[in-house]
């Protein structure tokens, strides 16, 4: 069953669509071949052996646009409107096919068309108001005949030289940039479902250009077929449908006119030709349009949530804007602080260096200067008066020694073994491991211990006296290079520690120097680095304003707009309309009319005047 559904849908597409050809084939097919005499019959006119010219005066028109041989309808006509070259009516002439089904003797018809005649055959017919009775012997009947009645649909053709309207007689000759409208205009209406309907009609317009005289030639809603030498434009349009489907705020536009452009350097047609054609939305199924209902909540619920999604997404967009914004703002301070790290690093790099070069510099002339003053002192002592002086000087020198070396070797002596302990008991080997805190603290201590012995030390009476009385006994001589060699031992030593000490220090100083350095190499890595995450966040907070300022646009032009344009509402108007057309369209109507319950079809061909 499923597969006789799919079969019978497609079915309906396919009729559809080849109905829509058929229109269009049509209209080529009379611009090719029913040119000059608006149509004229050749059958008729070789039948009657009259020119085509003259059957067209008499107004003998043949099917060129016959119903298919093997039509299913009762009865099909073929309308031709000749108008002039605006498309204002001058003549109407309608065919008629009677289809012989059943091969009956005869066919009763009803038409309203005056001047009737059989333009296919030797079959009588009698008229008795509309009833037309036919002696068909069982053959299907063709006949013509003329109506004054208004046609279904208006076609108004309008022509534009360099974007100013004119009239025919003005285009004619002319060249520039033209442009031919084809307008059309609904007459009939019926009433389908209650409502008044505007009869739905396809129509088809098209021209033959000369591309001799016409370049650039371009259809609206169409199609440019260009055989070499003649540009064959065609146009489809269906008036009045968006009216019917209530399209109008929903923003969706169907094509209810043609317009042909192109540049010439000399305008003159042959004329234009428009097919009109009723029935394209019979076969249109909406039985299917009962369920429209009961989806439309289930729509209406998905676009709720499309729309709230669409919503959410706006805001992480809005919230992922600022949090850019913030990194941007963060990347720029980074990259200032960055700046001024790497010059101060710089800057300390270069001062430490510096530094190291003095102190060291420094250290070095400070040694041989200590030596030369302890031995000044030396030689001062050695070569006292040992005679006239000799007891003042020992004084001295006992006080000297006291207050001397004594008390010196007191204070070092205090020192170094205050130093060695601390410094054991600290875990290190020597003063210098030791940080710079734990340095200060064993030195302070050092020197307060010093101190107190080298004062006690010197304020010992028993060893004053002692030395005074060795002082005076002694050689001065002896004193002197004891006292010399004491000084230049005491010298020496101080020597050999400053220079480990130094050598110590500018180790340090070294250490500290390429610590320095590598600082600054960093900084200056970083401040590059930083520099390109500012570079690249600048243009992540550009990418996010247009991610931003696009989806909002999108969530207000599209999103919101689809949701508000596809309501349940409009949704229920719409197919109620598709449904009301299609029946419209059903409602077979012919120009010249036909019985009940026979089957119809109508369509109308109108060809305009020449322009030259």
């Amino acid at each position: 069953m499923k597969r006789k559904i799919e079969r019978k849908g497609a079915d309906r597409k396919i009729s559809v669509a080849g109905k829509i050809g058929a229109t269009t084939l049509a209209v080529a097919m009379i611009a090719t071949s029913f040119v000059g005499a608006a149509g004229a019959g050749t059958y008729a006119a070789s039948k009657n052996d009259k020119s085509s010219s003259q059957a067209a005066n008499t107004g003998s028109y043949s099917d060129v646009f016959s119903p298919n041989s093997t039509s299913q309808k009762d009865k099909s006509e073929t309308v031709y409107a000749v108008l002039d070259a605006e498309g204002n009516k001058e003549k109407v002439v309608v065919n008629e096919w009677l289809t012989n089904k059943n091969g009956a003797k005869e066919i009763s018809d009803t038409s309203d068309l005056k001047d009737i005649k059989n333009t296919s055959g030797n079959q009588k017919f009698t008229k008795d108001g509309d009833k037309v009775t036919w002696k068909a012997d069982g053959s299907d009947i063709h006949y013509q005949g003329t109506t004054g009645k208004q046609l279904p649909v208006d076609v108004a053709v309008s022509y534009y030289l360099n974007g100013e309207q004119v009239s025919a007689k003005d285009i004619a000759g002319k060249s520039g940039d033209v442009e031919i409208h084809f307008d059309y205009k609904v007459n009939r209406s019926e009433l389908a479902d209650g409502s008044s309907v505007t009869k739905p009609y396809t129509m088809a317009s098209a021209v033959m250009l000369d591309n001799s005289h016409f370049t650039n030639v371009t259809v609206d809603n169409g199609k440019v077929v260009n055989d070499g030498n003649t540009s064959m434009c065609i146009g489809i349009a269906f008036p009045g449908l968006a009216g019917n489907l209530g399209l109008g705020a929903t923003g969706v536009s169907i094509p209810d006119s043609v317009v042909i452009k192109a540049h010439t350097d000399k305008f003159q047609i042959d004329g234009t030709y428009t097919a009109a054609m009723s029935g394209v939305m019979s076969d249109i199924d909406t039985s299917a349009t009962g369920n429209v209902e009961s989806k439309v909540s289930q729509l209406e619920s998905g676009l709720d949530q499309l729309v709230s999604a669409s919503d959410k997404l706006m805001s992480g967009t809005d919230q992922l804007k600022a949090g850019i914004d913030q990194l941007n703002a963060g990347a720029g301070t980074l990259k200032n602080g960055t700046q001024e790290l790497a010059l101060g690093a710089d800057q300390l790099d270069k001062s430490v260096k510096a530094s190291g070069n003095d102190l060291s510099s420094q250290i070095q002339v400070l040694t041989p200067d200590q030596i030369n003053a302890y031995g000044a002192q030396a030689q001062a002592v050695a070569e006292a008066d040992k005679d006239e002086k000799i007891d003042a000087g020992a004084q001295q020198v006992t006080d000297g020694i006291m207050n001397s070396a004594v008390k010196e070797t007191a204070y070092q002596s205090a020192y170094n073994s205050v130093v060695g302990v601390l410094v054991q008991n600290a875990g290190a080997t020597s003063i210098g491991q030791l940080p710079a805190d734990a340095q200060k603290k064993i030195t302070t201590a050092a020197n307060d211990a010093a101190t107190e012995a080298a004062k006690e030390a010197s304020e010992n009476t028993t060893v004053s006296g002692g030395i005074k009385a060795g002082v005076k006994t002694a050689m001065t001589q002896t004193a002197g290079a004891a006292a010399n060699k004491a000084t230049v031992t005491t010298a020496t030593t101080f020597n050999e520690k400053t220079k480990v000490a130094a050598q110590k220090l500018n180790a340090s100083m070294s250490a500290l120097s390429q610590g320095t350095g590598k600082l600054n190499a960093g900084a200056s890595k970083l401040n590059s680095g930083a520099g390109d995450l500012y570079t690249g966040t600048n243009k992540l907070t550009a990418g996010a304003a247009t991610l931003d300022s696009g989806m909002a646009q999108f969530n207000k032009e599209g999103i919101h707009k689809m949701a508000d344009t596809l309501n349940g509402s409009q949704l229920l108007t719409i197919g109620k309309r598709i449904k009301a057309a299609a029946d419209a369209d059903r409602i077979e109507y012919l120009i010249g009319g036909k019985s009940a319950g026979m089957s119809g079809e109508s369509k109308i061909i109108y060809k305009t005047a020449e322009v030259k």
